[in-house]
């Protein structure tokens, strides 16, 4: 890491390095999701895998709880439980999204050609 990075992160407050964390958290859950989307089970398709997939990013919120808890010392619980999860769930879905967008536009087969 660069000298400039940890100085910016030593100087950010409890509620900053929350949505750091938590953002990152969302785009590890999302490269999850992806994973197992596409080398595991669908995700998407119908409701039911759509609950699986919103499982999955719940589950992981719910692990960064006491990792914020026993990384960051926060003991007030809107920045325990709150703070940043628009910021997790919008970093799951557009990590999520664009992968997936990614791997579909190199790797499958284009569906509407007409070759």
């Amino acid at each position: 890491m660069s000298l400039r990075f940890k100085q910016l992160v030593r100087e950010l407050g409890i509620e900053g390095k929350v949505l750091i964390l938590r953002t990152i958290m969302g785009i590890i859950a999302g490269i999850l999701c992806f994973i197992i989307d596409v080398y595991i089970t669908p995700l998407t398709g119908t409701i039911i895998y759509s609950i699986y997939a919103w499982g999955i990013a719940f589950t992981i919120y719910a692990l960064s709880i006491p990792l914020v808890y026993v990384l960051l010392k926060v003991k007030k619980g809107w920045i325990l439980f709150g703070k940043g999860i628009f910021m997790y769930f919008l970093a799951w879905f557009i990590a999520w999204i664009t992968i997936y967008d990614t791997y579909a536009y190199f790797f499958l087969v284009n569906i509407t050609s007409t070759k």
